[in-house]
């Protein structure tokens, strides 16, 4: 059996639900334009059907990471090819994360006297992955080049459930997604501080969904810069470079798979979405909204079935296209990407 089935039923299980994933963005290894040169990687981003060696190269010495972290001075130093294969056996590491929704800890739910929504269970198996290469240079004169980052799906010919579906790929260091201070992903910080000696969350008439944690921050603070790749169902790249990330939602938010907003900003060298590329229409969109379907199962395809079913009366609707989600190289389930409000 597919790993990537096999989380698929843990999660409808738990609550999560089969995704379908709406996106807007690729990555491909090359950089937003700042800094000095760039490390070239030998293989795009993209999909191979085997095995195979990538070669980087710089004038300089060259460092890498396979995590999704920031690579600097202290990560892998680049002494010959690194050898690209499916990461799908590898250990899951992102998707074991339990702070990423409150009802991974019934104790806080169970002492507010409310009851879990859906009762979300981790994966049992290793969940499909693929092979995140992060690179920087550093010259002869100390300057550091822009990070160049590589995304390799291999051996997803033989794996089902892809069939008929883009994929969207979002790579930023872990911290800005799980860390205890800035991660935007988890309940983190801004909910242990509000803890009390007992270590439980205050009681409260609010429904813990709206209990504080970093991920029902909104504003610029809680944006954090990301490489991201989308390739639509043929397995072309529609385009690639850094955007803005953010949570989007209100209740969704403390819900599994979170929806994003995406933002194409100068400061992260991209100027645009191409609404040609995604949806078919002559179109330069600032931002995407990537949308999870919001209340999980109970509401997961409303907005996208309504929507084209009322698709040629005189009045506006959304366009929705779904893609599947990896995220810092895991598969991270569905979202459909559609024109933002």
């Amino acid at each position: 059996m597919n790993a990537k089935p096999a989380k698929l039923l843990a999660c409808a299980a738990g609550g999560i639900c089969i995704a379908m994933l709406l996106v807007a963005a690729l990555l491909s290894p090359k950089t937003n334009g700042r800094g000095v040169g760039a490390v070239a990687m030998s293989r795009a981003s993209g999909f191979y059907d085997a095995p195979f060696d990538l070669e980087l190269s710089f004038d300089g010495r060259i460092y890498y990471t396979l995590d999704s972290s920031d690579p600097d001075e202290n990560a892998i130093p680049y002494e010959g090819p690194i050898h690209i294969t499916d990461a799908s056996v590898n250990p899951n590491v992102y998707a074991m994360i339990t702070d990423v929704c409150l009802e991974y800890q019934p104790e806080q739910i169970a002492h507010s006297g409310k009851k879990p929504h859906f009762g979300f269970q981790l994966p049992e198996q290793p969940v499909d992955k693929c092979t995140v290469v992060r690179a920087v240079g550093i010259d002869g004169n100390g300057n550091r080049s822009d990070v160049t980052t590589g995304v390799y799906f291999v051996g997803f010919q033989e794996k089902t459930g892809y069939q008929g579906m883009g994929i969207i790929s979002i790579t930023t260091d872990p911290e800005n997604l799980f860390g205890f201070e800035k991660g935007i992903y988890v309940l983190g910080k801004t909910f242990a501080d509000c803890l009390e000696d007992d270590g439980l969350y205050p009681v409260t008439k609010d429904d813990y969904v709206f209990w504080k944690s970093n991920y029902r921050k909104h504003g610029i603070d809680w944006e954090r810069e990301a490489n991201i790749c989308c390739f639509d169902a043929d397995r072309n790249l529609l385009f690639s470079g850094n955007y803005g990330v953010r949570i989007q939602g209100r209740v969704s938010r403390a819900f599994l798979p979170k929806s994003f907003n995406l933002f194409a900003r100068s400061r992260y060298g991209s100027t645009a979405f191409s609404g040609m590329d995604l949806f078919g229409e002559n179109w330069q969109l600032g931002s995407l909204n990537l949308h999870s379907g919001a209340h999980a199962i109970v509401t997961k395809l409303n907005d996208y079935l309504i929507n084209d079913l009322v698709r040629d009366l005189d009045i506006d609707t959304r366009i929705y296209r779904p893609f599947e989600l990896f995220l810092d190289g895991e598969y991270w389930g569905g979202v459909l990407a559609d024109t933002p409000v």
